[in-house]
């Protein structure tokens, strides 16, 4: 079957799968679009009676990239909407930064306990002695790699659930902003973290270009910013909503395609495309407008393709992962927000973290990210972020619902209506 008709089958299967499932599973069960990679995962490869074939999945590479650069374009063009509140931001970052290396010291330690060592270590240092048994800490490579990226999966909170809510209403609602700006640092964090680790296994590669982790990581970042500087300057003045989006397709795709080709990370180099866009372009609003329409159709067929490019783990042990992913990113969440929240503001913190447990769709797109260039971690990472993003999905858009009920609750005993204070005032 050729790419064109395999493609135009993908999409008609995708939005089919979507009426049906919107139609008669909601019913039922709780949709939260999740659910996508269950049926991604069911005409993939590792099916008998499988759909879609590895030699098929092999020739829509470059979708998969496309896609992978218009999520990461989606982030990036969202750039200037983060720094609007000092105090968010801060808890935003804090709670970012505290997250993903919390969690990557936990994974790190679960890989070392899961995995058995096949490499030379890339730190092997004593630190104390107790019981007469020697306690050391002891780092491989693939070890780092696979718990940076585990861990930059877990800080990713799906934004797009709070942007579909009432925002005008809800703006004023400090808990609101709070959640906005930690799930823009975590989306951000997540994707630069990716791109590193990326990065620093590109510097480990045989090439005709030899250079450090840092030099691919400048490259990169350098890349994405002139080609968000060539947008702008190609599209100047123009308000034409058609033409603009023609442009950020081309965009997008010479990105994304420049990205896999060079080994590195294809929703990094969009991210800084998107956000120099941003930075620089007048018709943003615009190109919000029409790619705001694109979300949608993008998630479902990335997820499809998410979940028919997954492959079991290596061996059985590995599937111990996925719990402690499970384990850890609700601990880290239901304890990092809080602290932070209760030392930088005077916002209520006990259930802040409530409102942080959806993955979405960029989860497991940042650990496809991955995979993509180190296939032969992608049966634990894969795994891992897939169950992750399902579990988590499941009952996280209800829990966020009713925490924001009650905030907005609280709100508005703690402020009453303008009537009252006047007539109080009078």
């Amino acid at each position: 079957m050729s790419v064109t008709v395999l493609f135009v089958a993908l999409v008609v299967f995708a939005f089919f799968a979507a009426h049906l499932i919107n139609r008669y599973a909601s019913r039922f069960l709780p949709i939260s679009g999740a659910e996508y990679l269950v049926i991604g995962a069911l005409i993939g490869p590792q099916i008998p009676t499988s759909v879609l074939t590895q030699d098929s999945l092999s020739k829509l590479t470059p979708l998969v990239s496309l896609l992978l650069g218009l999520s990461g374009f989606l982030v990036g063009i969202q750039a200037t909407r983060g720094f609007r509140d000092v105090r968010a931001s801060l808890v935003g970052g804090a709670v970012a930064v505290s997250t993903l290396l919390g969690l990557a010291a936990l994974f790190a330690a679960a890989y070392g306990w899961l995995v058995p060592v096949r490499s030379a270590p890339l730190l092997q240092l004593w630190l104390f002695e107790l019981n007469e048994f020697q306690v050391e800490l002891f780092l491989t490579r693939p070890q780092v790699a696979v718990s940076v990226v585990l861990a930059a999966t877990a800080t990713i909170t799906f934004s797009a659930a709070l942007s579909g809510l009432a925002v005008e209403r809800l703006a004023s609602l400090s808990q609101f902003r709070l959640l906005r700006s930690v799930a823009f640092y975590g989306q951000w964090l997540a994707i630069c973290s990716v791109a590193a680790v990326l990065a620093w296994t590109r510097s480990r590669a045989a090439t005709m270009v030899a250079l450090p982790a840092g030099g691919w990581f400048a490259a990169v970042l350098a890349l994405g910013v002139v080609i968000g500087v060539c947008f702008t300057l190609f599209i100047g003045h123009e308000q034409s909503a058609a033409r603009i989006f023609v442009a950020t397709v081309g965009t997008v795709t010479f990105g994304a395609g420049v990205g896999a080709e060079l080994g590195v990370s294809p929703i990094f180099v969009n991210l800084v495309t998107g956000a120099t866009v941003a930075l620089t372009s007048n018709p943003r609003g615009n190109l919000e407008n029409e790619l705001a329409r694109l979300q949608h159709p993008i998630s479902v067929l990335l997820l499809l393709l998410i979940g028919a490019l997954w492959v079991p783990p290596e061996h059985s042990l590995l599937w111990l992962f996925p719990p402690v992913y499970l384990v850890g990113r609700w601990l880290a969440r239901m304890t990092i927000p809080w602290l932070w929240v209760r030392l930088l503001t005077p916002v209520d913190p006990s259930r802040i973290g409530v409102g942080l447990l959806s993955q979405g769709t960029l989860a497991v797109a940042v650990a496809l990210d991955y995979t993509l260039q180190a296939p032969e971690h992608a049966g634990l990472v894969l795994t891992t972020a897939i169950l992750g993003t399902l579990a988590f999905d499941v009952f996280a858009h209800r829990a966020l619902q009713r925490y924001l009920i009650d905030a907005e609750a609280e709100d508005a005993r703690a402020l009453p209506p303008s009537w009252v204070r006047s007539e109080g005032d009078a």
